[in-house]
């Protein structure tokens, strides 16, 4: 029994040594640095802070593993770990020209921060050249001078949890290096933050790996590229449920990128189930714009499945350009709503590929002269098209112009007023197994045929096919199409035969594959109307 009671004081003891407190009151510290230096010692590894306190400190983490956790309204609740997930404590930096936090040093550590405001430092949060397993939760970093959080070198495994990253003044987050990992979950968001060159909310570059989930990516500006996002170097950067909005690039003579810029060779960008709107470039010194959602270069790749495109655009460019040997892949997305400046909805040039499969295009607006909705241009540049819906647009000239491209077009829908091909000369179309408006602008045969598909409600942007279209079982064999997303824009499988319906084949045209009865999801999901 004597033995039992020893070992539980000792536990007792261990767990109270392992924790010390920073407050106004009857707290072990009134201040951090005071607490490290129990850490440093071996006297403690957690520290929790009151938030009776602004705490004027530049704090440094060598090679500690470390917690460092708000939450507490008292130095009693602290001790005794009862958390008010509203009492956040500010951490301001007495210097602007030093970081709030630097997280540094030759050993590997493990640190947790949790339920803070830092700021007004040079960055607000620092981890340089160094082995960590960091995560930031409920963590804001804000107003500081350069980035709200760095993470440069060595080998980083990050997770942010609810993070409010904002008004930082040189990139939101900036991460450089094939080691350093960084998952962002939980709500989180990047708002508002400038860079005097690329990256206003996120720089991701030097094969850094970042996957973001349910995150906002808001109002942020670059003077040059990449206003939400700029990519490059071997980065990976995947987005799922991400929303990309009213961000600005003022861009130059190689673009803008207001939503996401990619560049180099191994670059990549995936987004599934997320929205870009309203990222616009303010300068483009380019005939066919700067790409207001995306902008890739110089072999980067950007894949996209379940997107909603809307409104990026306005100012002198466009939704997307993709160039010099880049690439973009769109999968089961609509792409509306976009301000037709000057030049197309998108363009492809200069030996780049774009690719869209089981989307819709609708509803972009001629606002000063804009020619065409789609264009390619160059040598080595191709643009595909594969069960695609483009409709109710507004140019004045054409719907796809080429020029010294290919452009190939297949199990598609082109219903508009104007012409459905204009020809810059040199040009490679290929059209087969269509549905279009004319055909006097191109050479057709025998599987493209005149007429109007009869959608649902092309008013209220239902783009589904009545039960008497006559692009319902039109192609007599599949169109060759991304084997990730094969299915329609609801997801649903392709090759449908409709009782009672004989139209030459099984394979419908357009983004919808009509199957009668079928719930259609993809007109009822939250990027529709005002949900």
């Amino acid at each position: 029994m004597k033995s039992i009671l020893l070992t539980l004081l000792i536990i007792t003891a261990s767990q109270l040594q392992a924790v010390v407190t920073v407050g106004f009151g009857d707290c072990n510290h009134d201040n951090i640095a005071d607490a490290l230096d129990d850490v440093i010692n071996g006297d403690a590894n957690e520290i929790r802070v009151v938030n009776n306190l602004n705490y004027m400190e530049n704090l440094a983490l060598v090679s500690l593993d470390v917690d460092i956790i708000g939450g507490y309204t008292s130095c009693e609740n602290a001790e005794a770990n009862i958390k008010n997930p509203e009492a956040v404590f500010n951490l301001f930096s007495p210097d602007d020209n030093l970081s709030v936090i630097r997280i540094i040093g030759d050993q590997p550590s493990t640190i947790n921060l949790e339920n803070m405001n830092v700021q007004q430092g040079r960055h607000g949060i620092l981890v340089a050249n160094t082995t960590v397993n960091l995560t930031l939760k409920n963590v804001r970093t804000l107003q500081n001078s350069k980035s709200g959080v760095t993470f440069n070198g060595g080998a980083q495994t990050v997770v942010l949890d609810n993070i409010m990253i904002d008004q930082n003044s040189d990139s939101g987050l900036a991460c450089s290096g094939p080691m350093n990992s960084i998952t962002i979950i939980g709500n989180s968001e990047l708002i508002n933050n400038t860079s005097l060159a690329f990256g206003g909310g996120m720089l991701v570059n030097n094969g850094c790996q970042v996957n973001v989930s349910s995150t906002s990516i808001t109002g942020n500006s670059a003077e040059r590229q990449g206003g939400g996002v700029y990519v490059s170097s071997g980065a990976q950067v995947n987005l799922h449920g991400v929303n990309i909005q009213s961000n600005v690039a003022l861009g130059d003579i190689i673009g803008g990128g207001a939503g996401v810029y990619a560049t180099d060779e191994g670059t990549s960008v995936t987004l599934t189930q997320s929205q870009l709107s309203n990222n616009t470039t303010s300068l483009s010194l380019n005939e066919a714009g700067s790409g207001g959602a995306f902008y890739a270069t110089k072999g980067a790749e950007i894949s996209g499945h379940g997107l909603r495109l809307e409104g990026n655009g306005a100012g002198l460019n466009n939704a997307f350009r993709i160039r010099n040997n880049a690439s973009l892949l769109l999968t089961q997305s609509r792409i509306l709503n976009h301000n037709l400046v000057q030049g197309a909805l998108g363009s492809v040039d200069s030996g780049g590929t774009v690719t869209i499969e089981n989307s819709i295009i609708s509803d972009n607006v001629n606002t000063d002269g804009a020619d065409y909705i789609v264009a390619a241009k160059g040598s080595d540049t191709t643009l595909n098209m594969s069960y695609v819906t483009l409709t109710d647009n507004n140019v004045s000239t054409s719907s796809i112009y080429g020029e010294d491209a290919s452009i190939n077009i297949s199990s598609s829908i082109i219903y508009e007023d104007q012409l459905v091909f204009a020809d810059g000369g040199m040009v490679s179309f290929n059209i087969t197994c269509a549905l279009v408006n004319e055909t006097d602008s191109f050479t057709a045969d025998g599987t493209v045929q005149v007429g109007n598909p009869l959608f649902v409600d092309a008013n209220n942007g239902d783009y589904h096919l009545q039960a008497s279209s006559p692009a319902i079982d039109f192609c007599t064999s599949a169109a060759n199409v991304n084997v990730t997303y094969p299915g329609d824009i609801d997801g649903q499988s392709r090759g449908y035969d409709q009782d009672g319906v004989d139209n030459g084949g099984v394979y419908d045209l357009g983004a919808d594959e009509y199957q009668a009865g079928a719930y259609d999801l993809i007109f009822e999901d939250d990027f529709e109307g005002d949900n």
